[in-house]
């Protein structure tokens, strides 16, 4: 870099080929093996089936924080929920 400009290169926020192609690549491989998922799945024991499902969850469903309020100038106060 020649004073801090870009001078070459990718633009900037533009997509990296060889990223992308292999970013494709897996979703073919992917899709192909999802007809037989359901029958690896059915023949694993149960155990090992919920383990796998567990895993899988989270790039189906976001990740849910818990989230506490407390404002002392609200009227509403969190304490008196807890207690229930």
């Amino acid at each position: 870099m020649a004073l801090g400009k870009k001078t070459g290169g990718r633009v900037k926020g533009s997509v990296n080929r060889s990223t992308k192609n292999i970013r494709f690549i897996l979703g073919d491989l992917l899709e192909e093996s999802l007809n037989g998922l359901q029958e690896d799945l059915k023949a694993l024991e149960p155990k090992e089936r919920l383990e796998v499902m567990i895993k899988l969850l989270p790039y189906v469903s976001p990740k849910i924080d818990s989230v506490k309020y407390n404002d002392p100038d609200s009227a509403f106060n969190i304490e008196e929920w807890d207690n229930t």
